[in-house]
């Protein structure tokens, strides 16, 4: 997936409950995304966290 320029890439995804047991959850991660990022499976993201005002923001990078 290529982007022309400075456009951003928006997708939404959907929460779902991994294991009842631990009460972990999931999400699905866009096919535009993994893409983009050159992400495979068994790769390994890293999620950080933020907060600007009031608005929560999730980086991920892919971990070499």
């Amino acid at each position: 997936y290529m982007l022309t320029s400075r456009e951003d890439l928006v997708k939404t995804s959907k929460i779902a409950l991994a294991n009842t047991l631990s009460k972990s959850v999931r999400a699905t991660i866009p096919n535009e995304v993994v893409e983009y990022l050159g992400l495979d499976v068994g790769d390994v993201i890293e999620w950080e966290t933020f907060k600007e005002g009031a608005k929560h923001y999730a980086k991920i990078r892919k971990l070499q």
